[in-house]
């Protein structure tokens, strides 16, 4: 009898436990046996024989259905306008470091050049060794050369950059006044 007694509770434990262990399961891992999504059950035909003066709800819910729907597209437009300028964005600050870029090459060459002018002017007044004036000349004409390159470089990138630009801006500018 104690026996029984005790399988009987051992089993009734057993079962609340895994009831319990079920139930924390689904609340843990967000899944429930109903689904949340909303589903059609109005039985068209019985609908159809409903009197049109009991129809009116209906209608404005149907109504509010269309809004929403209308608002949720409205919403996305909206996201994928912020989208757009927020790549717009990255795009500027990209346009704003090429461009330091060609302000940097240009500096550089303004730099060598003087530099440039001033052992031209030690060469052509006949001072310094002439075998280290040639060379230094040639040095500071391949760093100009340099200075030159990069800056037709970034040049470049900028003002494709600012080409992206210019076509995303007239995008957003498209998809924001279609939301107006």
């Amino acid at each position: 009898m104690m026996k029984r007694l005790l399988h009987l509770n051992l089993a009734l434990l057993l079962a609340l436990l895994l009831a319990t262990g079920c139930a924390q399961m689904s609340k843990i891992t967000g899944t429930t046996s109903k689904s949340s999504a909303p589903r059609k059950t109005t039985d068209v035909s019985l609908y159809n024989r409903v009197p049109a003066s009991m129809k009116a709800d209906v209608k404005e819910a149907q109504f509010d259905l269309k809004q929403s729907k209308a608002n949720v597209n409205t919403s996305k437009k909206k996201v994928e306008i912020a989208d757009m300028k927020r790549e717009r964005a990255v795009l500027q600050k990209k346009y704003a470091d090429f461009d330091l870029q060609v302000a940097n090459a240009m500096q550089r060459d303004a730099e060598v050049n003087v530099e440039l002018k001033q052992w031209e002017a030690i060469d052509a007044a006949g001072l310094g060794d002439k075998e280290t004036n040639i060379k230094t000349i040639a040095n500071l004409k391949s760093k100009q050369l340099k200075a030159e390159d990069s800056k037709i470089q970034s040049t470049a990138s900028r003002e494709t950059t600012g080409v992206k630009i210019k076509k995303l801006s007239k995008k957003i500018h498209s998809l924001e006044s279609k939301l107006k």
